[in-house]
């Protein structure tokens, strides 16, 4: 009888301790405890989760300054979210569990030193369609390179680069967003195209 009690001990021992691994606090360790970015900017924080693969979200303290978007971790031990600079600021973006802060970043968004130069110095560019006019940018810093121009909707709206100067073309009624990359630094602007 002793030998019994001493083996259903000893199992109920090793039941515990089995019990209290599946019971530890979740934590996470972020890639990146501080981020500088330029508005416009944008880039990846990666978590690697431990005791927590599901249920984990991420939040920022000020979404006037960054956003974020991503894909929940899915069973896996590892989370990702994209941070996008949007205003100047700093914000705070935090990976959550339940209601348990597991770890946080803080990101500072300064302006960015490329800017786009609309005519009659517009903040949007409004045209009719098959209008086209003529935009700049300038970069208050030296970039390697060559700048990069892009439509959002080319059904809308089309550019034609040669280096910091575009031409855009308005060819269908509604709205699109003109972007310009050069290095690591983004603008964008609003192109609104009416009736003829």
């Amino acid at each position: 009888m002793k030998k019994f009690f001493g083996a259903a001990a000893m199992l109920l021992g090793l039941l515990i301790v089995l019990l209290a691994g599946c019971t530890k606090e979740p934590s996470a360790t972020l890639s990146k405890s501080e981020l500088s970015l330029t508005v416009g900017a944008e880039t990846s924080i990666t978590a690697v989760l431990e005791n927590c693969t599901d249920g984990t979200a991420w939040v920022t303290s000020d979404e006037n300054v960054v956003t974020l978007s991503w894909d929940g971790p899915a069973g896996t031990d590892t989370a990702e979210a994209t941070v996008k600079a949007v205003g100047t600021g700093t914000a705070t973006v935090s990976l959550m569990w339940e209601d348990k802060v597991l770890a946080t970043c803080t990101v500072t968004v300064s302006e960015s030193p490329l800017k786009v130069f609309l005519p009659e110095g517009n903040l949007r560019l409004v045209l009719l369609a098959n209008g086209v006019a003529t935009v700049r940018a300038m970069c208050d810093v030296p970039v390697e390179g060559e700048p990069v121009w892009t439509s959002a909707d080319e059904k809308i709206g089309t550019v034609e680069a040669q280096g910091l100067t575009a031409r855009v073309k308005a060819l269908a009624r509604g709205q699109t967003v003109i972007t310009v990359r050069y290095g690591e630094y983004s603008a964008s602007f609003e192109l609104l195209v009416g009736r003829t």
